[in-house]
């Protein structure tokens, strides 16, 4: 009996976690339609260009779905959108470069049809 008391004590602690965590995914799943969109836009077009000019065509585009009333997570991230947490762990392991831009560079090659068009500086 002491032992149950003690692990439901300890469940209920997560409780407010796993309520945050719910909501936090609620959102997530209305927010993904504008967030697919944009990353198939990324994907498929701005491949061959920098990080600055990526940014300005990114931050038009989602402007473009919250007025066309497409809902999006506001601020867009590849890497928080089609990235995997554990991968993109492993390929910073393989000495891929932390920074957002490689990331992203690297989740187009994983995910483009066809041979992508990159600009190595």
């Amino acid at each position: 009996m002491i032992k149950a008391e003690s692990l439901i004590t300890s469940l209920s602690k997560e409780k407010t976690r796993w309520k945050q965590l719910s909501e936090d995914l609620s959102i997530d799943l209305v927010n993904l339609t504008g967030d697919i969109l944009v990353s198939a836009g990324l994907i498929a077009y701005l491949g061959a260009f920098n990080s600055l000019y990526r940014d300005e065509i990114l931050a038009i585009w989602v402007q473009l779905s919250t007025d066309r009333k497409i809902p999006n997570s506001g601020k867009f991230s590849l890497s928080k959108t089609l990235g995997d947490p554990v991968e993109i762990r492993q390929w910073n392991l393989w000495a891929l470069p932390s920074d957002d831009f490689s990331v992203d560079n690297a989740i187009i090659t994983k995910t483009a049809r066809r041979w992508p068009l990159f600009i190595d500086p």
